[in-house]
């Protein structure tokens, strides 16, 4: 599979398309993390679950990754510290519901800056 950059146009079926998914969408110089934790326990255990990360103003998913399975931290890289973003967390085991973190971005330091 060929990987696409910022602003590339494919031809498909003989028509040039612009896409809306980026598999490699990193063109940014901001960061954000978090935890993945379960409330409720004594000490809120950590979890490894998968993480997306979705832009706001058209929903598309930028990256995934998955958190680590001792801290519950994940981190997504290069990502564009002007844009507004969800990041979605999913139960693999279907136990729990899906648990999203809406509305991250620099003016409210949920995104941080790459120096």
């Amino acid at each position: 599979m060929a990987h696409l950059t910022r602003g590339a146009r494919a031809n498909v079926g003989g028509r040039w398309v612009r896409p809306t998914y980026f598999p490699d969408a990193r063109w940014g110089r901001g960061r954000i993390t978090g935890t993945v934790e379960l409330y409720g326990t004594p000490a809120n255990t950590f979890l490894r679950r998968m993480v997306r990360l979705y832009r706001e103003v058209d929903g598309v998913l930028l990256q995934q990754v998955w958190s680590d399975a001792v801290t519950g931290v994940y981190v997504f890289n290069d990502v564009d510290p002007a844009g507004i973003y969800t990041a979605m967390t999913y139960d693999y085991t279907n136990d729990k519901r899906v648990v999203a973190a809406d509305h991250i971005c620099l003016a409210n330091g949920t995104l941080e800056l790459i120096p």
